[in-house]
């Protein structure tokens, strides 16, 4: 599952954002004069967006935006069961070419070398 995650103010400022969501996605936003506003839009967060001239804007969240942390979270799982798979194939190795290199020690004084 491939995901960009958000740094961390841009993960607060969305998550302020979906706090105040209805179910549609549709919320309003109190100041829009802020970089993680215009950072969420040009990275596709926002469906729709309506600024207005006392800085609040209506925003319609995109289906990317509400799902956002239900992707990190399943992201962060499949990081941490592949690191565990790797972290345990790499011990796996290891004991392979240790018994390896005892089989190869032991025909050696074996055949008197």
């Amino acid at each position: 599952m491939e995901l960009e995650p958000l740094d961390e103010d841009l993960e607060e400022y969305l998550r302020s954002i979906l706090d105040g969501a209805d179910a549609s996605g549709a919320a309003m936003v109190d100041v829009f004069d802020v970089p993680e506003y215009w950072e969420l839009k040009r990275q596709g967060y926002f469906a729709d967006a309506s600024e207005y001239m006392d800085c609040s804007a209506s925003v319609r969240l995109s289906y990317g935006a509400l799902r956002y942390f239900e992707r990190k979270e399943k992201w962060e799982a499949s990081r941490i069961a592949a690191a565990a798979g790797d972290a345990g194939k790499s011990l796996g190795e290891k004991i392979v070419d240790k018994a390896v290199d005892a089989a190869v020690t032991f025909a050696a004084r074996s055949a008197g070398m």
